[in-house]
């Protein structure tokens, strides 16, 4: 999908939840370029304020084949809440449940009754943290739920509605084609090193150019066959 296609599409959605963020070609160019976790998770934590307003916002990333979180980043709560969330929130969390068997967003105003709510232990917890009410969505890469996005008001803040939640869910979307690129890249980097360290101890000198004679890959043989040069390097010709 290219920048300008990814734009008009939060721009549609954005038309049906109210007027369009001014940042929000910003945002997408901010999030589409992020080169790590961390600068994802940080860009959603800048922009988040201008493209949906609550008073929480958080983004989680698990450990890989767990929901244990490894990188978290969050705005409007504290850190004694968050120590409580996942000590005893988290494992009771009925929004989080439904994020993991269901893979879409979830509200706690439009898909669980007052009851299943403010029942629910959770709840208790997240009054400690000053939150009445929240959703949450995934974050999913090749397949596999890798994080969440979790936005949260407080009392006096209005219920949200169902295009509040759409919102939250094209952003989780997006959101995971960012995360799903920087682990592929991050995977293809841990081939390309597994596989150069093999090529080093093999005994056949193995050199790699393109058509113009640019030396491109060499393996320890075969750098030394060339006299030491590097990629870059016009030593093919």
């Amino acid at each position: 999908m290219t920048q300008r296609s990814r734009v008009a599409e939060v721009e549609t959605c954005a038309g049906r939840v109210g007027p369009a963020p001014a940042s929000l070609e910003s945002f997408l160019y901010a999030l589409h370029t992020s080169e790590s976790i961390a600068a994802v998770q940080s860009v959603f934590i800048g922009f988040a304020g201008r493209l949906l307003k609550a008073s929480a916002y958080g983004i989680y990333h698990f450990s890989p084949g767990t929901l244990e979180p490894s990188d978290v980043r969050t705005r409007g709560v504290s850190d004694e809440y968050l120590d409580r969330y996942e000590s005893a929130g988290r494992a009771c969390d009925p929004l989080l449940e439904r994020v993991v068997e269901h893979r879409r967003a979830f509200s706690s105003d439009l898909d669980l009754s007052a009851t299943g709510w403010r029942g629910s232990p959770l709840y208790e917890v997240n009054r400690f943290g000053g939150i009445a009410r929240a959703v949450q969505a995934p974050v999913v890469a090749s397949g596999e739920l890798v994080g969440t996005l979790n936005v949260a008001r407080s009392d006096g803040e209005p219920a949200f509605a169902g295009r509040d939640v759409e919102l939250v869910e094209l952003l989780s979307r997006h959101i995971s084609a960012a995360v799903a690129r920087i682990l592929r890249t991050s995977k293809l980097g841990d081939y390309c090193a597994v596989l150069e360290c093999a090529l080093d101890i093999l005994i056949t000198p193995l050199v790699v150019g393109s058509l113009d004679g640019t030396l491109l890959f060499a393996a320890s043989p075969g750098s030394r066959l060339i006299g030491g040069r590097g990629p870059g390097a016009n030593t093919l010709n």
